[in-house]
């Protein structure tokens, strides 16, 4: 009796020290469920909710017991009963699935959860749970993050300047409408070729090497995404091989989750024309087109440089019209204006194309002549200036007869001041003026 006794004794403690692990258990796994960032919902295939931890009832304003009495299809807005019934038909042990949907709180609003949902083990009980994940601000910043995207999207195909993704081996990735329409490609065409078929003047790997220094796209590759790094200038060919000047601003960009470059380039055809219309318009004679007075010095600086190294000569040309004044007086100044013109033109058909005429001033010109062996080649030049100016111009319905005065300087030294060699090139044109005009001297 006394042994039966005390294995019932033993059985008791046996049963009452599981029954309190259990609780300690249950315990531990509620504060793990009330304390987890999901909303946990239990409920069997009918939809009844069986239990929940304490983010459900604070993301849908219900108490606990309020929660217990309700059903699937009481919170979840998006889903009717036969299909909330496919769902968890279509759950099987150790699969869960997840879906999206809508819950709706007690006080009516709504706000969108993303619902893991799984089986509960062991199998047969009829017991599903739900994991409920507020979405709202994530859902925010994909809709903010798709708006970006537009309006980036939209500043893309807008843009005025031709836009290009490329890979740093140089392959399009993407472009858009300004890039097709100025370089004559359809935007399949650009996704089908690389950067060096529509860029003149990039440099091979080979050459790249042998300068030792990074192309810009490597740098671009290394630096931050989002700014552009530098521009440079270059050429782009067209489908129809003409070709064009561009301003490029190169910069690193994210790309479907790769890095890639981003480049903005500028059509700068009327830039270098006004660059070039300024710069000629700087150093040309505005009436004649002619070098102006600038450019005819700096080449005479260079040409002297020139001949000291070559062992030639540089010869000087002063040359002044015989009476410009006459004519002014007589048919007016455009008259005057328009024999200028012609004679710059005559003049010029006299020279080789490494020689130079130019108009200083009024109706006084120059003419320079680099590597000369001999003098004399200066004399033959002026003595075919003096041939060309015989025949007589037409101005004002008029025939106008004119002649010119010479006067050569000769130096094979860049000692030479150019001044110097001006002044005598003026007082050898004098001397031929006053020794009765249409002729040369040195």
């Amino acid at each position: 009796m006394a042994f039966a006794g005390g294995v019932a004794a033993a059985g008791a403690f046996l049963q009452g020290a599981v029954a309190n692990r259990l609780r300690r258990r249950a315990r531990r796994l509620q504060g793990l469920l009330d304390n987890a960032p999901d909303a946990v919902f239990v409920h069997d295939l009918r939809g009844r909710i069986l239990d929940v931890n304490r983010g459900a009832c604070e993301s849908l304003g219900y108490e606990k017991w309020e929660l217990c009495a309700l059903g699937v299809v009481d919170i979840e807005q998006s889903f009717v009963s036969e299909r909330l019934q496919e769902l968890w038909d279509s759950v099987v042990p150790g699969a869960p699935v997840t879906v999206e949907g809508v819950h709706r709180r007690k006080d009516g609003t709504t706000f969108p959860v993303e619902v893991r949902v799984g089986l509960l083990e062991p199998a047969g009980e009829g017991r599903l749970f739900a994991l409920a994940r507020d979405v709202t601000e994530l859902r925010r910043t994909e809709e903010a993050l798709r708006e970006s995207e537009r309006r980036f999207r939209q500043f893309f195909e807008n843009s005025g300047d031709a836009l290009f993704v490329h890979d740093a081996r140089g392959r399009i990735l993407d472009c858009n409408a300004e890039a097709c329409r100025s370089l004559g490609y359809t935007r399949e065409e650009l996704l089908s070729i690389g950067v060096r078929d529509v860029v003149t003047g990039l440099l091979s790997e080979e050459e790249r090497r042998a300068r030792g220094r990074d192309r810009l796209w490597e740098k671009v590759m290394r630096g931050e995404p989002g700014r552009i790094l530098g521009y440079d200038q270059n050429t782009h060919r067209r489908k129809d091989g003409s070709t064009f000047p561009v301003e490029v601003g190169v910069g690193a960009i994210e790309y479907e989750g790769e890095r890639a470059i981003f480049a903005a380039a500028r059509d700068i055809t009327a830039r270098k024309e006004l660059e070039n219309d300024l710069r000629h318009r700087a150093f040309h004679d505005p009436l004649t087109k002619l070098p102006n007075r600038a450019l005819f010095f700096d080449r005479l600086e260079h040409a002297l440089a020139q001949a000291d190294r070559r062992r030639t000569s540089v010869a000087l040309l002063f040359l002044d019209l015989d009476d410009l004044k006459g004519i002014n007086d007589s048919l007016g100044h455009e008259a005057g204006d328009q024999l200028l013109i012609s004679v710059g033109r005559r003049i010029s058909t006299c020279i080789r194309a490494a020689d130079t005429v130019a108009r200083l001033a009024g109706d006084e010109f120059t003419v320079l002549l680099e590597d000369l062996n001999e003098d004399q080649e200066a004399a033959r030049v002026a003595e075919r200036i003096l041939e060309v100016l015989q025949p007589s111009f037409r101005l004002r319905g008029r025939e106008v007869n004119v002649t010119a005065s010479i006067g050569i300087a000769c130096s094979a030294s860049s000692e030479t001041n150019p001044d110097e060699l001006l002044n005598r090139a003026d007082e050898a044109m004098y001397r031929a003026k006053q020794g009765g005009k249409a002729r040369y001297g040195f």
